[in-house]
């Protein structure tokens, strides 16, 4: 079962699921808890936790073993750790730029829009790709004639663009998103999770790979 909880701005929403997780795992530590953050929070909202925990049992500390705090990244390589399938190697922003570099200057002859390229336009160029992956958009599925002229230039571009890039990786790289893709692909198997519990805060968004995650435990 999913229940999805939302608030105003000015409520403390994370604490009150903060609070459901560590009560959850009280009631029984040997099932596994995961509490589910944005990468930028999650060493903050472990210690939350910790605390949390350490206050309910009048501890100065505590360790945990059977609930952990993670980004949707960490979760990933949690469950992947143990299939039997090859992992590709990461790799990270830097080098993503520059091999777009590359596909930019290569590709500059059927480029409409980013033939001429900075490095303000190449990040741009990335995040579109990465939201592009993370979203799972078929780029030929969206009608130029219903968008702006701009629009229609921008997706001529970032189809060639986007086309070369994840073709260029192969099946030896992948994004910083890549592991999440895989472990989408392994829930299609029906990776067993049923016997674990979930807390998801802190996100604005949903792709559709964090969907996933989430129907696979409903």
């Amino acid at each position: 079962m999913i229940n999805i909880i939302t608030s105003t701005q000015a409520y403390d929403l994370q604490n009150e699921i903060l609070n459901m997780a560590v009560k959850t795992y009280l009631n029984n530590k040997t099932k596994k808890t995961f509490v589910i953050v944005p990468n930028h929070v999650k060493f903050t909202t472990e210690i939350a936790t910790l605390k949390k925990i350490a206050n309910i049992n009048k501890q100065d500390s505590v360790s945990v073993t059977n609930l952990q705090v993670l980004s949707f990244s960490r979760l990933a390589w949690y469950f992947l750790r143990n299939q039997k399938i090859a992992l590709p190697e990461i790799i990270d922003d830097a080098t993503s730029l520059m091999i777009l570099e590359k596909i930019v200057k290569n590709k500059k002859d059927e480029l409409l829009l980013f033939n001429n390229f900075n490095n303000g336009s190449l990040k741009q160029i990335y995040e579109s790709i990465i939201l592009i992956h993370q979203g799972n958009v078929d780029l030929n599925s969206i009608s130029h004639e219903t968008v702006t002229e701009e629009t229609s230039r921008k997706l001529h571009d970032l189809k060639i663009i986007y086309d070369e890039f994840i073709q260029m990786l192969g099946d030896h790289f992948t994004t910083k998103d890549g592991i999440q893709l895989i472990l989408k692909t392994v829930l299609d198997k029906k990776l067993s999770i049923d016997n674990l519990n979930f807390f998801f805060c802190g996100f604005f968004i949903f792709f559709i790979i964090r969907i996933k995650y989430c129907q696979n435990n409903s």
